[in-house]
């Protein structure tokens, strides 16, 4: 359908152009040029900015081709031409100081800055919004300066400087509130939930996270909306939601698809395998990141091709294939070097770190986690650090240096704490009580035992209510056999104490855990048939095949009364909810 005011202004343009008026003509051009623009019709905005720049050029008047330039810059901006876009940008800017329009020399500046992010070139992209925020500030113009902040906060995101991200984000959106710019509040919102997500402050990186996807959804901003369930699915999975997690991110690369972005697509397989790794789902984790470094290859993707090594490595780890895993380790921890990503050279030094602890290579483990802590410390990143000092006070327990693995762990236990990470937590409780027992001297016997159990079995129960947020009976299989060792120690050091009515407790409320469905909870929705990939309903054990609730989240398990009439674990159930406010039991009561 013809657009009645360009009709209009064509035909005045005519008009103009038989009188002989170039000028007018020409104005007229910029004005249909502006419309053309607004309705998306790029290719019929250029001819007309085109044409009025070259009559503008023709009559010697400098300020309007510059504005016509800037313009036009702007349409090659939106239509991915950067090398054009920049260099309009740059003449625009020439001409505008040579004549003194200070303001219009900073709008330009903005747009080269602009075209610098969207390049990647964050140096000189920092440069020029720099230069064109001092102007801004200066004159109190609030709109563009924040426009500054807001692509500023861009570049600091990518060059890991967190704090000034937070500053520049939090400031921009602050005035586009005031200017009703619900587009860029959204930016906003989505960008602080990032940082606020890698500086492990969850509950607000979730609040803006939400936010950012209503407002996406009601602006019809569907690629945004998908970005946006990408950066939720991380937070979920961060914070124990794998169920939700995998949904956000089976929805995100549908979205992808769709809207036909390859390499987001590729980058939600790589979320997709990182997800089923941690799930301890091997086949699925590696046949997911395979495929997404197949297409990530292909797209010319360098730092998620070797995020995709990182997690291979991982996965070759759990497999027992050391020499795999080490390749595909160093591998990616020479390209994020490469690349000036700090932050994934850290991942890699911690995996290969492991790697070195599982051979009992203690030495080379302790430097490479020393080295990951003060990554992690310098880039702000609390309980990546927490995790490298939990690991750190093993290696130290390990060679028989037990002062220095006490201080380890009460470091790394606070930060875990502060971060609202329980699960961390409790490993990290698990880990001191038997570094506490190792280093016991052999006189402190029952006492020393104890000790250890009362600190152990609780983590044991609080770890163990972790599965009850896990949709799937492979994944809640895969999460008990990671906590195999602390609930393994609780049945030891419980014999070991003479306990056999606590024995019989473990035992029956072992029994009793992991079979409770919830009937009513909702499965997950299938994911469009995808090559070499299925749906996420994918059961591993042939228990999970045979159970009726396999697919679904289960229900705490019911307390046990023993025939004595005692509570089963009643007294380290309490201690759980205590120390990590978990709930490992329901409210009911079975008899034995």
């Amino acid at each position: 359908m013809t657009d009645p005011e360009i009709s209009r202004l064509t035909w005045e343009r005519l008009e103009a152009e038989l009188a002989g008026d170039p000028l007018r003509t020409a104005r007229l051009d910029m004005m249909i040029g502006m419309r053309h623009r607004e309705s998306g019709d790029f290719d019929a905005a250029e001819s007309a900015f085109s044409d009025a720049l070259r009559t503008f050029h023709e009559h010697e008047l400098p300020y309007e081709s510059a504005m016509a330039a800037v313009f036009l810059a702007d349409v090659y901006f939106v239509t991915d031409r950067l090398a054009e876009a920049e260099l309009a940008y740059d003449t625009a800017h020439g001409t505008f100081e040579w004549l003194g329009a200070a303001a219009e020399a900073a709008g330009s500046l903005l747009g080269t800055g602009k075209v610098r992010v969207a390049g990647q070139r964050w140096v000189d992209a920092e440069t020029s919004l720099l230069a064109a925020r001092a102007y801004f500030a200066a004159a109190r113009m609030d709109a563009e300066l924040a426009d500054c902040d807001l692509h500023l906060g861009r570049v600091f995101w990518e060059t890991e400087r967190l704090d000034a991200a937070e500053r520049a984000y939090t400031g921009a959106r602050a005035t586009f509130v005031l200017l009703g710019a619900r587009d860029e509040v959204a930016d906003c919102d989505n960008m602080l939930g990032n940082i606020y997500d890698n500086t492990g402050r969850y509950q607000l990186a979730e609040r803006s996270y939400v936010d950012a996807l209503v407002a996406f959804d009601r602006l019809g901003r569907s690629g945004n909306a998908a970005r946006c369930r990408f950066n939720l699915a991380d937070l979920c999975d961060v914070t124990g939601r794998f169920d939700e997690a995998e949904v956000h991110l089976v929805r995100a690369r549908d979205a992808f698809h769709d809207g036909e972005e390859p390499a987001e697509a590729a980058r939600c397989d790589l979320a997709l395998g990182n997800l089923r790794l941690r799930a301890g789902r091997l086949p699925e984790a590696a046949e997911a990141l395979g495929v997404a470094r197949e297409a990530l290859s292909g797209l010319d993707e360098d730092r998620d091709v070797a995020g995709c090594d990182l997690s291979l490595g991982v996965v070759h780890r759990a497999a027992g294939r050391a020499v795999a895993a080490q390749q595909a380790l160093q591998h990616a921890r020479s390209e994020f070097a490469r690349l000036g990503h700090p932050r994934e050279v850290a991942h890699c030094e911690v995996n290969l770190a492991a790697l070195h602890a599982d051979e009992r290579r203690l030495g080379e483990a302790e430097e490479l986690f020393t080295l990951a802590r003060d990554r992690y410390r310098e880039l702000g990143l609390e309980p990546q650090a927490a995790d490298c000092e939990m690991n750190l006070a093993n290696v130290y327990a390990d060679s028989g240096r037990h002062e220095r693995a006490e201080r380890s762990y009460t470091t790394a236990r606070e930060l875990f704490q502060r971060s609202g990470l329980v699960a961390e937590t409790a490993r990290c409780d698990i880990n001191r009580s038997l570094a506490r027992l190792q280093a016991a001297p052999a006189a402190a016997g029952h006492e020393a035992v104890a000790a250890a159990l009362d600190d152990i079995l609780p983590a044991v129960l609080a770890l163990d209510a972790v599965r009850f947020r896990f949709p799937r009976t492979a994944e809640r299989a895969a999460w008990a056999a990671s906590i195999a060792l602390g609930t393994e120690k609780a049945f030891e050091l419980a014999a070991r104490l003479g306990e056999a009515a606590l024995v019989a407790e473990l035992v029956e409320a072992s029994i009793a855990a992991g079979v409770h469905a919830l009937p009513t909870a909702p499965t997950l929705p299938a994911a469009r048939p995808r090559p070499l990939l299925g749906g996420p309903q994918i059961l591993d054990s042939g228990a999970g095949r045979l159970l009726p609730g396999a697919a679904r989240p289960i229900a705490p398990a019911p307390r046990l009364r023993m025939p004595d009439g005692r509570i089963a674990l009643a007294r380290y159930v309490e201690l759980a909810q205590l120390r990590y406010g978990a709930t490992s039991r329901a409210e009911a009561v079975v008899d034995v």
